[in-house]
This record gives C-alpha cells, sequence and structure tokens, in this order.
C-alpha cells in the first residue's frame, strides 16, 4: 500500500511535539539571519557542498504543551537571570531545558555555589544556537534571535558578580509537511490495524512540521505489525527531509512486514501449583499471531497473583515450526505465608493499628485464606476471608467472610457480627460483586436502650474506574454503584432497599494544574427506618465528605439530641489543585452536603485550602477547611493520603 501527496494546501496553525529518529535539513549557507554559529554533532556527523548541508540527528526528546500566548519568561539561579521574549509557554519550556547556561546554572544553585564570570561567558556563546536547537521538533527553523548579554554593577567591590541574558526570539514561518510517502509491503500492508492507523495518520500534506508526531506514527505503525506477529518488520527508509529556506519537509516511510509468526504451544513451568490450574491463567492459543504484548500481559498476571515470585519468559524461535513459536515461563514460588503490619493516623479515625496473615495457598488449586485484626480509637475489628480462584483465575474469586467488629457511628455504639459470600468478576465495563451478607448488629445511641438487628441482604456492587495514572491522575473518572436490600422474615427483622452511588472525576486545567470533583448520593426505602442499624444509614462530614465538620457528624438528629443517621444522603466537592515546585502543590476547594431523613436537603457547606505532596503511593492531602454553616467551629484540619480516584 502506498499513500502519496501532492503540494500541501494552506496554513495549518496546530502545534505538535518534537522527536525524529533521522531528520534531513537542507540549508543554505548565504541565508541571512538562519545560523549565526556552528551546530552541536549529535551523532550522525554534517556533511557540506557549496549549496547545502545534510545534518542527521538522533531522537529528540521534548516537553508535551499546547501553544499558548507569546510572553516573556524569566529564569534565575545562581546569579544568572535569563530573560526569553517572544515564545510561547511550550517552545519556552524546551528552549530553558536546552539552554546549557540555564541547566548548569541551576545544578549550581542546588549545590550551592556559583557560575564564574568567564563560564556564563562561555555559556551564553552558546545559547543562541541552543534556542534554534529547541525550537526545531516544533517546526521552527528560520527563527531570527537577538541576545545580549548584562553584567550588573555591584555595589560592593567584593560582591559577586551577576548576569542578565535577554534573548528575543521571533519564531518565523512553520515548516509545513509538502509531500508525503507512506508504503507498506507485504501481508501485513492488509492488517486491520495498519489499515486503521494510515486512515488516522496524523501526518498530512499542509500540517505544521511535528518531529514527535512523526516519529510516534513511525513507532506505531511498525509496532502494530509487530504485535500483529510481524517480527521481522523494519523500515528500509524513514526520511524526514526538511527545507528550511522553502518552509518545506517531504517525508518517506517504507516499512516491510517480513514473514508472519505465530504461537505454538505455551508452556508453565512450576511445581507448587497443579498445572491444569496455573494453565487457565494462559489465554494464548496455538496459532494466534505471535504478540509479545500478550506474553507480557500473560507474566504480569501470574506475577500479580501472588503465587509466585518472579516470571521468566522464554521465545524459543529456534524452534519454530512452520513459523509457529514454542514459549517457554519459568515461575518461582512465592513465600507461602505473608505477615503485615500496620500503622496510621487519620483525622477521621484517629491513631490506628493492624495485624494480618495471609495463607498463599491451602492447596494446589489455589485457595488462600487471610485474617486481619485492627483498632483504632473509633473502632476494633477481626476479619478473615476464604477465597477460590473461579472462571477467570487472574481476576475472578469467590469469597466467603466472617468478621465482628465494635464500631462507633456518630453518636451510636455498634457491636456487629456478620458472615456472607461474595462473587468477584468483570461484567461488561464493571467490576462486579454479587453478595450475600447476613449480620447481627447491637446498638443504641448515646444512653437511650439498646436495640438489635439481624439482617439478610443480597446486594450488587458495580465499579468504573479509567484513569491515565493512578497514582497522579490528569484525566480519569471513577464510579461506584450499590443496591442491596433485604425482606423481612425469620433472618431479616425488616424490609428495605438502599442504593449509593460515588463518582470522583479530574481534569487538567494546565501542566501542573487539575481541576478535582466529586459526588456521593444515596436513599433508603423503608416503612420502618427505626429498625435499620447505624451501618444501614447515611452520615456526611469528614476527610473525604464535607470537610470542615467532623467525621459522620452531618445527620438527623432526633429529640433526645443524638444523631442517627439519614435516609438520604447528597454530598459533592469542586477543587483545584496546583503542583508549585517538584511534588509540592497546594489547593483550594469547595464542599457540600448532608445526610436527612428526607427529600428537603439542609445542605451543609465549607471551603479551604490545603497542602499537597505527590508520593509513589498517592497525594498527602493537609486541608485547613472551615465550616459555612457551623458558628462554633472556625476551622478544622483534615489529613488523607492516597490515589484522587
Amino acid at each position: 500500500m502506498a499513500i502519496k501527496h501532492g503540494p500541501f494546501p494552506a496554513w495549518n496553525e496546530d502545534l505538535y511535539l518534537q522527536s525524529s529518529d533521522i531528520i534531513q535539513v537542507f540549508v543554505r549557507f548565504n541565508r541571512v539571519g538562519l545560523f549565526s554559529g556552528m551546530y552541536r554533532n549529535f551523532g550522525s556527523g554534517i556533511h557540506s557542498d557549496n549549496t547545502a548541508m545534510i545534518m542527521r540527528l538522533n531522537t529528540w526528546v521534548a516537553n508535551l504543551a499546547a501553544l499558548g500566548l507569546i510572553f516573556v519568561s524569566t529564569f534565575s539561579h545562581a546569579g544568572v537571570k535569563v530573560e526569553i521574549e517572544g515564545l510561547s509557554e511550550a517552545l519556552e519550556d524546551n528552549a530553558i531545558a536546552y539552554l546549557s547556561l540555564s541547566t548548569r546554572a541551576k545544578r549550581a544553585s542546588e549545590d550551592d555555589v556559583r557560575l564564574s564570570a568567564d563560564s556564563v561567558r562561555r555559556l551564553y556563546g552558546r545559547a543562541t544556537d541552543e534556542i534554534r536547537q529547541a525550537l526545531q521538533p516544533y517546526g521552527y527553523y528560520n527563527p531570527v534571535i537577538s541576545s545580549e548579554l548584562e553584567e550588573l554593577e555591584q555595589s560592593e567591590p567584593t560582591a559577586e558578580t551577576e548576569f542578565v541574558a535577554r534573548f528575543n526570539v521571533d519564531t518565523g514561518p512553520r515548516v509545513l509537511i509538502r509531500e508525503l510517502t507512506v508504503e507498506v509491503e507485504g501481508a501485513a500492508r492488509d492488517l486491520l490495524q495498519i489499515q486503521t492507523l494510515l486512515k488516522a495518520s496524523p501526518l498530512a500534506p499542509g500540517q505544521a512540521l511535528n518531529h514527535q508526531q512523526y516519529d510516534d506514527f513511525k513507532t506505531s505503525l511498525q509496532g502494530a505489525a509487530y504485535r500483529a506477529g510481524f517480527l521481522d518488520a523494519r523500515f528500509s527508509a524513514a526520511e524526514m527531509k526538511v527545507y528550511p529556506d522553502q518552509a518545506a519537509a517531504d517525508i518517506k516511510l517504507l516499512l516491510k512486514g517480513g514473514q508472519r509468526y505465530y504461537f505454538g504451544p505455551v508452556q508453565i513451568e512450576q511445581d507448587i501449583l497443579d498445572a491444569a490450574f496455573v494453565q487457565r491463567f494462559v489465554k494464548i492459543e496455538p496459532g494466534d499471531p505471535f504478540d509479545t504484548e500478550k506474553l507480557v500481559s500473560l507474566q504480569l498476571a501470574l506475577a500479580d497473583s501472588a503465587y509466585f515470585a518472579s516470571v521468566d519468559i522464554e521465545i524459543r524461535r529456534k524452534d519454530a515450526v512452520e513459523f509457529h513459536i514454542p514459549v517457554t515461563l519459568r515461575a518461582d514460588p512465592m513465600k507461602p505465608q505473608k505477615y503485615t503490619t500496620t500503622l496510621g493516623y487519620g483525622t477521621d479515625t484517629g491513631p490506628r493499628a493492624g495485624l494480618g496473615v495471609e495463607f498463599r495457598r491451602i492447596n494446589r488449586l489455589g485457595h488462600r485464606f487471610s485474617a486481619e485484626v485492627e483498632g483504632s480509637a473509633r473502632n476494633a475489628a477481626l476479619g478473615s476471608e476464604y477465597r477460590i480462584p473461579v472462571a477467570n483465575v487472574d481476576q475472578d474469586h469467590l469469597a466467603f467472610f466472617f468478621k465482628t467488629e465494635q464500631l462507633e457511628i456518630a453518636d451510636a455504639q455498634t457491636n456487629e457480627y456478620s458472615v456472607g459470600v461474595r462473587l468477584q468478576d468483570n461484567w461488561w465495563l464493571f467490576r462486579r460483586q454479587l453478595y450475600l451478607r447476613y449480620s447481627s448488629e447491637n446498638f443504641r445511641f448515646g444512653d437511650e436502650p439498646s436495640n438489635r438487628a439481624i439482617l439478610l441482604t443480597p446486594g450488587i456492587s458495580l465499579n468504573y474506574q479509567t484513569a491515565d495514572d493512578l497514582t497522579y491522575t490528569r484525566r480519569g473518572f471513577s464510579a461506584t454503584l450499590d443496591v442491596h436490600g433485604g425482606v423481612e422474615g425469620p433472618l431479616t427483622d425488616t424490609t428495605f432497599l438502599q442504593a449509593s452511588l460515588y463518582a470522583h472525576a479530574v481534569l487538567p486545567l494546565a501542566s501542573r494544574a487539575r481541576l478535582l470533583m466529586r459526588g456521593g448520593f444515596g436513599a433508603t426505602s423503608t416503612k420502618h427506618f427505626d429498625e435499620l442499624p447505624p451501618s444501614e444509614r447515611f452520615y456526611a462530614g469528614g476527610d473525604r465528605s464535607v470537610r470542615g465538620y467532623a467525621f459522620e457528624a452531618l445527620s438527623p438528629i432526633n429529640e433526645n439530641g443524638n444523631e442517627v443517621g439519614g435516609r438520604y444522603l447528597t454530598t459533592g466537592s469542586i477543587e483545584v489543585d496546583y503542583l508549585v515546585r517538584g511534588n509540592l502543590g497546594v489547593a483550594a476547594f469547595y464542599d457540600v452536603g448532608n445526610a436527612t431523613s428526607d427529600f428537603e436537603f439542609d445542605l451543609k457547606s465549607s471551603v479551604g485550602i490545603g497542602l499537597r505532596y505527590l508520593t509513589a503511593v498517592g497525594m498527602i492531602r493537609v486541608d485547613i477547611a472551615h465550616p459555612l454553616d457551623d458558628p462554633d467551629t472556625s476551622f478544622r484540619i483534615h489529613l488523607t493520603v492516597g490515589p484522587d480516584l
């Protein structure tokens, strides 16, 4: 297949990224204002004759950003101040990253030293060419740059010299793609994946030249062929020829697919579990097109199962029969027991601690058992679970559980015993739980008489989550819906039906800023609400509800002044956070919500600010919240740790 385009149409203002493996730049030596100094050699050499020279550059790596407004940027470190005028934020960021003057000054500042005057002058001498190099990945090959280095006078004779380096940049016209040729040879050209990529290619005549888009498309094209079993797919030609004086670029990509390969037998070598059980992890059939990503997914599934400490893959290509490649995975066992100790603190729970044990394989069918005891200022619990892998054994399981818990919920004290069974699997786009739970709960509100509730509750829970990064999400969404209830009878004291929905969303506002939103809704239908235990009632307030109010403090109050929980729940929050420097950030938020006994919601609200610090386990959040509807409390501090979704 071949795609050939002729001369390009009108200018396209879209901004892309930068990065390419091979670039040929044809530059006329007499081009006024194009180059004022020598180019740095990036490894392929510079060749010239009387009319042109060809530069071959290795892959460029640059910052992802969208074209913004033109502004003046200032960078100051170690006695050196750098000012760049005339560039968008994306171009300016890349220029700063390329400038040896700025990077060396920053490093010196971090080491608490200063650059010498000679070093500053020497690095300044490179700056103009470095800025030109920084602009090229965005398609700007004809910039006009004026610069000056000012040495500031010092009031004290012994004071260190201060410098200001100023650069004014006119990017000039942007290079456009003029001619584009993309060819895929052999059987690979008929692949649906290849056809889809060709139709959706971001490269087209008239588009602004962008190195990253070229490189990404090239990588995607070869990757699609490779994942479809064309293991020898290679580019016989991958060229980007740039003509700066014509503001034009010609691109040629020729991909040779070669022979297609297929999976042969896939075997797992291990000796701790039943072979037939372990083989259920394999979702690859002999005769499937050979795809290394499927092997990596299998390797990760085995490693994440907690049965194996390490998994090695041997692709036996030399043993291929009629292009069918056998694969062997060798899995080393993980320790059969795992013991855990947890210590923590939360403003909702106070200090807490726990001990746990897990027996990772009770038998050769992969059954496992776990038990945990935990306690805090508000609750104490002991629980256990027996888990059996089912169906899709790397994700699905059937679990039998038991738990006894003493818990303080607002003004209620409860003692609960529960047993049940739960099936967890994937269903459509959701992670699903089907469960049946039997509980006996003794409870009382304040000094009121004790009550007892016995409930047999079947239920279903659906969870959906998508995110670009679970640790620091910039674009993502999650939602959890739970519906459960009971019917009055020998094992259930009262008939009720309860549903709840909780959702979180994260959207990017800028390169280091995000918008975070969450909402919660719940409703209970029953004729005998007073017979429901506190665990089946709604409360609001606390770290992950309405900040500024105590944990579960927003609730209907009975005639004795006790917070007794509500039939209905509504909560919402909107927050903006911004990483100021490195992983350190700030936030501002507005929360609203309440738990009520009817649909006439008397919503309580709060505002606040917070500090943020990004870690490998998620964001550490320290918030100061002011309740707008509680005259007795000026502010409340909240501490939470974990992912945003």
